[in-house]
């Protein structure tokens, strides 16, 4: 679990803990930890939001030994990143989408898409879908190249992560729900 500054792994049989890392001095640490392998990824959260690598074959306190690689620029403070294929892909509050090797921490890619981002993106059919809180969803294709496939707007402000359902897009705006869904 991620608190305001540790990242911790517990049993979850009877919550003992396995270890524990500190990654930075914030608080609020929102986005969702992912797992690369043998390394836990996470954002610090506020005042300013980093993004850990930690291993997680250590035990006890491995906060100087089991940091893998940290990333500083453009990292959300609210939205999850994703992995895709070994990479991560993520949007920043200032409208930035990046994408780095997950097992290194080198960036591939940034690119200014435009507004402020809360929700998390999504992997549908081999494309990544980043919605922005104006409504505006851009459509990537993963890969070490920002390739942009499509951008869309639908009305209301939107904070909520797109969800899927069988072959459609659920995309919940103020003050409507939408259901996208390709057709045949």
């Amino acid at each position: 679990s991620m608190s305001a500054q540790w990242l911790i792994s517990s049993n979850p049989t009877d919550g003992s803990e396995w270890w524990r890392a500190k990654v930075g001095s914030g608080y609020s640490a929102v986005p969702t930890p992912v797992r690369v392998g043998e390394t836990v990824v996470v954002c610090t959260g506020f005042p300013k939001a980093e993004m850990v690598a930690v291993d997680i074959t250590g035990s006890g306190d491995v906060s100087d030994t089991s940091i893998v690689w940290r990333h500083a620029r453009q990292v959300p403070e609210i939205s999850s990143p994703i992995v895709v294929g070994g990479d991560l892909y993520f949007a920043s509050s200032q409208g930035v989408v990046s994408c780095l090797d997950a097992a290194t921490g080198k960036l591939y890619w940034q690119e200014r898409v435009g507004g402020n981002f809360a929700a998390s993106p999504i992997l549908v059919e081999e494309r990544i879908y980043f919605c922005n809180s104006a409504g505006v969803t851009t459509v990537i294709q993963p890969g070490h190249d920002y390739v942009e496939l499509a951008s869309n707007e639908l009305f209301g402000e939107t904070y909520a992560s797109l969800a899927l359902y069988k072959n459609q897009i659920l995309l919940r705006t103020n003050p409507y729900l939408f259901c996208l869904a390709s057709t045949p």
